[in-house]
């Protein structure tokens, strides 16, 4: 074969190939097994880190409600959010924030913003076990501390647990029959 490069042909498609060959996901056939164990760490750790940042992002988000023209979140796959706020029963059967702050002891000029810090998106198709919104469009879920840092609730066949690192997940309620 010639060496020779001619630049308006050659060259051109051999850089193709070889950026093509650097960036391909799957390993080469002569990879080092050290290198594509590490690389499949660093996926698995990119992962991991995404999906931590993205439950971050979910639970500290306080999307305005979907009322009098102001605009709601949207998910990734379009679907609007729904505000759902987090709140506990005291022994005296009163409703409070997560912190133990009871809802009727919020000051007027700090309620708003208290309850917003308070209040998670959920997808829209979450609606079927949430029941009925307040008037101003909003959830509620009522949950109780199961741990240190975990609140829980089951309504409706799901359980739906509750961290500030985690956010709020729904699963199947399989200790019922």
């Amino acid at each position: 074969m010639n060496h020779e490069i001619r630049w308006n042909q050659e060259f051109p498609a051999a850089y193709r190939a070889w950026i093509e060959r650097v960036y391909q996901l799957e390993p080469w056939a002569d990879e080092p097994t050290t290198i594509t164990e590490k690389f499949n760490r660093f996926l698995a750790d990119e992962f991991g880190r995404y999906y931590v940042a993205r439950q971050l992002s979910k639970s500290e988000a306080t999307p305005w409600p979907d009322t009098e023209g102001a605009a709601a979140r949207l998910t990734r796959d379009g679907d609007m959010n729904l505000s759902l706020l987090l709140v506990q029963t005291t022994p005296a059967r009163r409703l409070a924030l997560l912190s133990g702050e009871p809802l009727a002891k919020l000051r007027e000029d700090e309620r708003d913003e208290r309850l917003d810090l308070n209040t998670v998106g959920v997808p829209a198709n979450w609606r079927t076990w949430l029941g009925k919104p307040k008037d101003d469009g909003t959830y509620q879920m009522t949950l109780r501390a199961v741990l240190n840092g975990f609140w829980e609730c089951e309504q409706q066949g799901k359980v739906f647990r509750y961290s500030r690192d985690v956010g709020l997940t729904m699963t199947e309620n399989t200790s019922k029959p």
